[in-house]
């Protein structure tokens, strides 16, 4: 959700009274979430595990610009200019 603070404090991010803020440079605003303790099941696990596997993958940097090229022209379709992807 988005966030409105009293003072203008642009950099906040970190936990606060059970919520999660963060800076989200192409929303241009500060986001906030409920911080929830990951439940451990198999299902997590495996999550887990395929993570690492991407992470492991370690894509070129030209790869990876690929997909914000995408995203850009993603974004500018009229049918999601209201609704923008921002992952």
């Amino acid at each position: 959700m988005k966030t409105r603070f009293k003072y203008n404090i642009q950099g906040m991010t970190g936990k606060l009274d059970g919520m999660v803020y963060y800076w989200h440079p192409d929303a241009g605003n500060i986001l906030a979430r409920r911080y929830t303790v990951p439940d451990r099941n198999p299902s997590a696990q495996r999550m887990k595990l395929i993570m690492a596997n991407l992470q492991a993958l370690n894509p070129a940097s030209g790869y990876r610009q690929n997909f914000k090229d995408y995203l850009i022209m993603y974004n500018r379709l009229p049918v999601n200019r209201d609704k923008p992807a921002i992952s």
